[in-house]
């Protein structure tokens, strides 16, 4: 037996409350366009080039004989 009632805003109450919010969502607001992809991919490949330079840079830069 417990000697507290139950809190009118227990965990049922607040699990409810996250349901309701996900359902007002608008699903259109979270679709991605195709178009959308071809920025962060060449940013990417830009990253990976400039990352590849750097270490080849290092590798090519240090003397063999110290």
């Amino acid at each position: 037996m417990d000697r507290f009632p139950p809190a009118k805003d227990g965990p049922r109450y607040q699990m409810l409350a996250i349901g309701r919010t996900l359902d007002d969502l608008d699903p259109r607001e979270h679709t991605n366009d195709a178009g959308d992809v071809w920025g962060p991919l060449f940013w990417t490949f830009s990253g990976l080039v400039l990352l590849m330079a750097f270490v080849g840079w290092l590798l090519v830069g240090q003397p063999i004989n110290p």
